[in-house]
């Protein structure tokens, strides 16, 4: 208000408001305070004071009475450490300035002995006691005159005596293990004739007893519950009658970063504190207004150490990890708690509204997103992934929960066939049958809560995440997809569930900015690279990532400066194992065939075309890649005319040939996308024609040898059905004995 005396308060000081350079020099000059505190509590007192002369933070020679204020009035020090500086006979002009800064005029000598030991430890060796206690004697006394509470005292020894005695008497009331505690006659009686041969005062020596005994000199060390809070409350007090405790009231928002700096940890402690607590909804929003604030102004100033603990603590709220690790239903838990279901439509919107200032907050959320997913609460778009081979072109990464009386196969295809069958969609997935109609209701709230939060904008819009925060979105998905060789050389559990879906989310991200490719390509390229030459057995993750460095090639290929790093890259799949390269083999030509029919034109280089030979051979005729480098000479040998015996096969050993292992289909896929490329004139050249035409031979010998082979094995299972009738037949007529 105008006018106000507040108003008035804040303009005059204003007129001290320093300068942004003096401010930085006083938060310079604090954090060598900070250093040096530490040093005097973890090392010595010794040395901590010469760091901060050292930094000029104190004068390099000693000044006892500079150094008396900076044990006084540094809050942070350590009091047993400060009792043992004073405590030390070089320090006896430090000790003598420290008492003398104390201010007793008028103060009782009790009052003033309890204010003086509560700034420090003693030391516990009796001759270092008497000589500090010697120094405040000699100095309240001196400030006693002026009052008339020195009076009551004859000389300096008497205050000594007396001020000893109080020592005592405050350790013999409030000593747990002393059974007998003095009385105040006691106490009167042990002081008699030692006030300069006289007696002391009663009245006092009672008014200091009952002072005692009602009220323990404790060291703010000790302090505990009524105590601290008034030891803190009183040093709260001295601090703001600093210099530093003044109020300035600045017009323009020039030191609100440094503020928010200060602030925003016990604000966002505060407001966790008041959510996890509160129920009233009022309350509840207020909360959640305080966390948006923060996350705006930490939004503002680029501070993404602020808005990754912002992420971090309603990701907690969410309860999605603490009802998934219980063995809870997640659906049923979180659509019954309406307080989690606000917190996480709040760490959403957050995450919508600044994602380009998340950083390690990426993979609590998506910690948050895989306990989402394995409840089968997420969208229909988060479930689904592109197939090759599915008529519909997508298949569901949720596993099929198949009932244990109908799992008869164990083997790795009825995996697949889990994996690959499930059903998709989040209210489909979801349908743990719920008990109760509240139970349906509490599930339905879930899935409506995720549907509204969005999280598949998360990765559509990762497009416009600025490099910093996209490059930690990528870290942490890689992170969360590596395969079962990383988990077991870190000692930690593989879960292929989890694996998957960071996989997929992160083929998502890689997809959805093809533009900044250049950014991502080399970490991606060589996270899916080990995930297939590390598998030593078929895996649901190797064919996702197969069919995910597969899609790469086709969203990118027409690009020249990627065109041979993509080959190159599809490669790899020549170094997998035998047996898993066959089982994704139908996935590999199918995409190498999508791959040629709209990207052909743009594979220049031999090299490349030997590559996609290589695999289409490989996978259709079921050969074992050799390991002998790519560039051999069938093509020079073919030029020359030499007979194709006396040749080392194209890309193979000849002895570990084994035609016909692959599957029809694989075969078949093969032999389509040799057809589209021989009618696909432009893509054969002088260079790759040869190789060409020893890929076709080599599926047609495949092809004869499958058919055989299925001819052999269809007569054979025909006679076994024929001989198998029969015998059933015969049996039923009796022609069989017991026997």
């Amino acid at each position: 208000v105008a006018g106000s005396p507040s108003e008035e308060c804040c303009s005059q000081h204003s007129s001290f408001l320093p300068s942004a350079q003096k401010l930085i020099e006083i938060k310079q000059r604090k954090k060598l305070l900070i250093a040096g505190t530490e040093q005097f509590n973890e090392t010595s007192p010794k040395k901590g004071i010469a760091f901060l002369q050292e930094h000029k933070v104190l004068k390099s020679s000693t000044d006892p009475d500079e150094v008396a204020v900076f044990l006084r009035e540094n809050f942070h020090l350590n009091k047993k450490m400060i009792g043992e500086y004073l405590g030390d006979k070089r320090n006896e002009a430090i000790l003598k300035a420290f008492v003398q800064s104390f201010h007793f005029a008028g103060v009782k000598i009790h009052h003033a002995l309890r204010v003086f030991l509560e700034s420090f430890r003693l030391p516990g060796e009796a001759q270092i006691i008497s000589r500090i206690v010697e120094h405040f004697s000699e100095h309240w006394l001196s400030k006693s005159q002026e009052s008339g509470l020195g009076e009551l005292f004859e000389d300096r020894d008497a205050v000594f005596i007396l001020s000893y005695a109080v020592i005592l008497l405050n350790v013999d009331q409030h000593n747990p293990q002393n059974k007998k505690p003095m009385t105040v006659e006691q106490f009167i009686r042990n002081q008699k004739l030692l006030n300069g041969k006289k007696d002391f005062d009663a009245e006092m020596l009672k008014e200091i007893y009952k002072d005692i005994r009602e009220n323990e000199i404790i060291m703010p060390d000790e302090h505990e519950g009524r105590h601290k809070d008034d030891y803190e409350w009183k040093m709260l007090l001295r601090r703001s009658l600093a210099p530093e405790g003044r109020y300035l009231h600045v017009e323009n928002n020039e030191f609100d970063h440094d503020l928010f700096l200060l602030a925003w940890g016990p604000t966002v402690a505060t407001l966790s504190v008041v959510f996890e607590g509160a129920l009233d909804d009022t309350v509840l929003q207020k909360t959640v207004n305080g966390f948006k604030s923060c996350a705006s102004v930490s939004a503002h100033y680029g501070l993404s150490d602020v808005f990754d603990n912002l992420v971090i603590t309603l990701c907690k709220f969410t309860n999605l990890a603490a009802a998934s690790e219980a063995g809870e239903n997640v659906p049923l838990s979180f659509g019954g708690n309406a307080k989690a279901q606000l917190a996480a439509t709040t760490l959403f919107t957050l995450a919508h509204q600044h994602g380009n200032i998340l950083r390690e907050g990426w993979k609590n959320l998506l910690d948050c997103l895989l306990h989402i997913f394995k409840a089968k609460l997420l969208p229909d778009e988060l479930v689904k992934a592109d197939d090759f081979l599915d008529p519909s072109g997508f298949v569901s990464i949720v596993p099929e929960e198949v009932p244990p009386s109908q799992r008869t196969d164990s083997s790795i295809f009825s995996t697949f066939f889990s994996w690959t069958s499930a059903t998709s969609g989040s209210e489909s997935n979801s349908s743990r049958l719920a008990s109760s109609p509240e139970d349906r209701e509490a599930q339905q709230k879930a899935i409506e809560c995720i549907r509204d939060c969005h999280p598949e904008a998360l990765f559509a819009e990762s497009t416009f995440l600025m490099k910093d925060s996209l490059v930690e979105l990528v870290k942490a998905l890689k992170f969360a997809s590596r395969g079962p060789d990383a988990h077991q050389s870190l000692g930690t559990q593989y879960d292929e569930e989890a694996a998957v879906f960071n996989l997929e989310l992160l083929l998502r991200v890689v997809l959805r900015n093809r533009d900044r490719i250049d950014l991502l390509w080399i970490n991606v390229e060589e996270h899916l690279s080990r995930i297939v030459l590390q598998a030593q057995t078929p895996s649901f993750l190797v064919q996702r990532s197969v069919i995910g460095l597969l899609r790469i090639a086709i969203r990118l290929l027409w690009r020249e400066d990627m065109t041979h790093k993509l080959l190159k890259s599809l490669s790899f799949f020549l170094d997998m194992k035998l047996d898993v390269l066959l089982s994704v083999s139908c996935h590999i030509v199918a995409g190498l065939n999508e791959l040629l029919q709209s990207n052909a034109s743009h594979v220049k280089a031999n090299e490349d075309w030997l590559v996609l030979f290589a695999l289409v051979e490989s996978c259709g005729a079921g050969i074992e890649p050799n390991e002998v480098n790519l560039e051999q000479n069938f093509v020079e040998n073919i030029k020359a005319g030499e007979e194709e015996e006396k040749m080392p096969l194209f890309l193979w050993k000849a002895e570990a040939m084994k035609l016909g292992e692959a599957s029809l289909t694989s075969l078949g896929r093969s032999c389509e996308t040799m057809a589209l490329l021989a009618r696909e004139v432009n893509c054969l050249t002088g260079e790759n024609f040869p190789a060409c035409i020893h890929v076709v031979r080599t599926l047609a010998e495949a092809s004869c040898y499958g058919l055989e082979s299925k001819r052999k094995r269809e007569s054979k299972q025909s006679e076994i059905k024929e001989r198998k009738t029969e015998l059933e037949s015969r049996r039923g007529r009796g022609g069989f004995s017991s026997r």
